[in-house]
């Protein structure tokens, strides 16, 4: 494959970077990334290789990403928009082809369908249909109400640090890809992962049922539609072959199940992240998580794994934490984060929890009227607020009256609403990651070996506690632990 880089300028003068593969045929195929993407990163990459084997083919990367001048923040959907018209008008002037087909990856299929009247025919590859629900999607309330504020907010996106201007917002929300699709006389692709937890496949359907011209294709995949590159392409080449005919389809929508089978390292263990194949999380998976809780009320961060999170809201240096390894629905974490995670994917959402499947409900019954002798004999002096330990059981001081303490025994939480900032790292299948994951969750630091179906721990554990430990790893993994000295 005859692979040349090309650069040419924007109309706010940013140099643009892409590349072109030229074939003798009279079809121009042009390729358009995702938000935060660029055309060196997958899906994008490897439909260049496939439909480069026939046709002419362009890529090139957006004002900010990959190897183009600009930064992300600056960039609106309107530039994106004119970007790749001007990218559409320099192949039509270099290339002269007789057909021209448009296919863009997520946002780069809304700013596809925004340029149908130039080409044969479009093709959207996980593309979302609601730009209204962008801001809904990827940032949390808290989020949303800073960008109302201050007209931009900094957040994570696909694992990215990344500033979203409340311009962007509303230019993206102004996009309608469904009138674009409705109102196309020229034939229409879809292509969308059933496990997309970017962009729900529900939306793809409904671009399906806005014309009778589109062909939806369903995988059982996620957003960048992982093992099914090689079939991907087979079928794009098939249909810009037949010069994208303009026809109804009797059968418009097909589903592909079961991609290839993936090749997996015997020298490292076996792990599934954001560039391997998406899996929906299930009950009983082990999982590497990050996550910063917030009180929904006053917006205060509580608690956090992230070190920076922790230093910005004053709750330490933070340098000890880190993703944590959690195994699925077996109550390591609260109740309603729990069922949060099953049925994600990889990546980033935020979880509302009720009091009841977070720190529950207030109960009166565990607010007293503690002695003050009590205190006097712990040598404390009670104040407003004050954390105290009663009998073994922690409580905050209510009031403070003549004699007579109020103490709230209640959980500091309870009663409280409260929303949890998620990123699902990876998905672990590796038994020693699993293990090690639970020793730490029970405060255990040691070294862990695989031997067979035996793990070998050295840990300094009390013998009344090796049969607890144990019994929960035996139970979470199917694997029996021998301890050694």
């Amino acid at each position: 494959m005859n692979k040349a880089k090309t650069e040419f300028f924007s109309a706010d003068m940013h140099k643009l970077v892409g590349h072109i593969c030229e074939k003798n045929n009279d079809t121009l195929v042009v390729l358009m990334h995702g938000f935060l993407s660029s055309d060196e990163h997958p899906p994008i990459s490897n439909l260049f290789a496939s439909l480069a084997e026939e046709f002419t083919v362009f890529s090139f990367d957006f004002s900010g990403h990959g190897a183009s001048q600009g930064t992300i923040g600056q960039m609106t959907p309107e530039n994106y928009v004119r970007e790749a018209k001007a990218a559409i008008r320099l192949m039509q002037t270099k290339i002269r082809p007789k057909q021209v087909i448009l296919i863009g990856h997520s946002m780069g299929g809304v700013v596809a369908l925004e340029h149908i009247d130039l080409a044969a025919g479009v093709i959207c590859l996980g593309s979302p249909m609601h730009p209204d629900l962008f801001k809904h999607r990827h940032l949390s309330p808290e989020e949303q109400e800073e960008l109302q504020m201050k007209k931009e907010v900094t957040t994570t996106i696909f694992d990215e640090e990344v500033t979203i201007t409340q311009n962007f917002i509303d230019a993206f929300e102004a996009l309608s890809p469904l009138d674009r699709i409705a109102s196309s006389k020229k034939p229409i692709i879809v292509m969308h992962g059933v496990k997309d937890s970017a962009v729900p496949v529900e939306e793809a359907r409904e671009a399906m049922q806005a014309n009778e011209l589109v062909e939806l294709y369903e995988f059982e995949t996620g957003h960048l539609l992982k093992g099914f590159e090689e079939k991907i392409g087979q079928l794009l080449r098939k249909r810009i072959r037949e010069e994208f005919s303009a026809e109804p389809r009797k059968e418009q929508r097909k589903t592909f199940l079961n991609p290839p089978p993936l090749v997996e390292s015997t020298s490292s263990p076996v792990t599934q992240t954001r560039d391997s194949v998406h899996t929906m999380i299930q009950e009983g998976d082990f999982v590497e998580i990050d996550f910063t809780g917030v009180i929904s009320s006053t917006g205060a961060v509580f608690d956090t794994t992230e070190p920076k999170v922790a230093q910005e809201e004053g709750l330490g240096e933070g340098n000890n934490l880190k993703p944590i390894i959690i195994c699925v629905g077996k109550k390591q974490i609260l109740p309603g984060l729990d069922k949060a995670i099953i049925g994600k994917d990889v990546g980033t959402f935020v979880a509302k929890i009720t009091p009841e499947e977070g720190f529950g409900k207030k109960d009166p019954s565990l607010v007293r009227m503690i002695p003050l002798r009590v205190f006097k004999e712990q040598n404390i002096r009670p104040q407003v607020g004050m954390p105290v330990t009663i009998n073994g059981v922690q409580g905050l001081v209510r009031t403070v009256s003549s004699g007579r303490i109020l103490v709230d025994f209640n959980h500091p939480l309870s009663s409280q609403e409260l929303d949890y900032r998620v990123t699902i790292h990876r998905l672990i299948t590796d038994p020693k990651e699993q293990i090690i994951g639970l020793l730490e969750h029970m405060g255990i630091k040691g070294e862990v070996e695989m031997q067979g179906e035996t793990a070998v721990c050295k840990a300094n554990i009390p013998e009344q506690a090796q049969t607890l430990v144990t019994d929960k790893v035996k139970e979470l993994t199917g694997k029996s632990v021998l301890f050694a000295k």
